[in-house]
């Protein structure tokens, strides 16, 4: 839990050096995560590490193939969209959503 509190203070202090675009890539990802998880809890996918891996992975190939589909692929986006993913089934797993 300590760990938890120090890396949210650590984003908290950082997120003003985080453009608009990337803030929104990470954001994007981490609801799109979290509407996932939830929608296969819903579906009857009680395990909870197993609903969050299956939402990690469809939020991680769409978010891949958008990103594959612009005319220059932008390595930033595609960390900060896995940032999102990440923070999401870390929030998952902490918190037992």
């Amino acid at each position: 839990m300590r760990l938890f509190l120090i890396l949210s203070l650590f984003v908290t202090l950082n997120a003003q050096a985080i453009d608009t675009d990337k803030a929104a890539h990470l954001g994007i990802s981490y609801m799109a995560t979290t509407m996932s998880y939830g929608a296969f809890k819903g579906l009857g996918v009680e395990n909870r590490v197993v609903s969050s891996l299956f939402a990690a992975g469809l939020v991680g190939m769409a978010t891949t193939m958008k990103e594959l589909g612009d005319k220059k692929v932008d390595r930033g986006d595609l960390t900060h969209n896995f940032l999102g993913i990440g923070l999401s089934v870390g929030t998952i797993w902490v918190f037992e959503l």
